[in-house]
């Protein structure tokens, strides 16, 4: 069974607070604190091992919250190959009010992380794809990652005879999505934003027009 390579180049280390009754302004005391690996890409290397199929998770990690991240993944049980990076990894909080059930997100942009990092990142994951069957690139870009990273490791995989999906936003999403992915999953609000973009959309016109999905 070939390997499948989930990207996630603005992984997080996911913290989750639960509080019984949440009160803007005001203090409140945490009932239960838990945290995780996080990032899209991340979360599609849970469901592929979870089903049994091979995978190794890769992107982009720095200083103590990027160490956090890959050894909650290897806790986990899932192969992850992270290349490191001097940018410190994001964190995100989520506070869940127990009573009504509403969640409040908060989520970091991330550091900047330079051009050669990325083009560093390329070579790492053209490694990566040498014995892979299928590439998933997932999520946000973190700054200072060029706005056609995903056209670029879209064409990388394409290059080395890889299937590629891409589950993105916004100009990444869009970008990636001209270099030709074999498959695309943005959700009703990606997909309309990404056909006004490339000047598609009109009405009754199918989004299919826009690429491979």
């Amino acid at each position: 069974m070939k390997k499948i390579v989930t990207v996630t180049l603005n992984a997080a280390w996911d913290k989750t607070y639960f509080l019984d009754g949440f009160e803007k302004g005001l203090a409140h005391s945490v009932a239960e604190v838990r945290g995780c690996a996080g990032g899209k890409g991340v979360n599609v290397a849970r469901v592929i091992r979870a089903l049994g199929g091979r995978v190794v998770a890769t992107g982009l990690a720095g200083g103590m919250t990027g160490e956090r991240i890959v050894s909650g993944l290897l806790a986990e049980g899932i192969e992850a190959a992270f290349m490191t990076v001097k940018a410190e990894s994001r964190d995100t909080l989520a506070v869940v009010d127990r009573i009504s059930g509403e969640v409040t997100e908060f989520r970091e942009p991330g550091d900047p992380v330079t051009e050669e990092e990325f083009q560093a990142f390329c070579e790492h994951l053209r490694e990566l794809l040498a014995d892979a069957g299928f590439c998933v690139l997932s999520g946000s870009l973190p700054p200072g990652v060029p706005a056609d990273a995903y056209a670029r490791l879209v064409r990388l995989s394409r290059e080395m005879g890889v299937r590629v999906a891409l589950d993105a936003s916004g100009g990444a999403f869009t970008s990636g999505l001209a270099a030709g992915p074999s498959l695309v999953k943005p959700n009703r609000e990606e997909a309309l934003a990404a056909a006004r973009a490339l000047g598609e959309l009109s009405e009754g016109r199918d989004l299919s027009r826009l690429g491979p999905v």
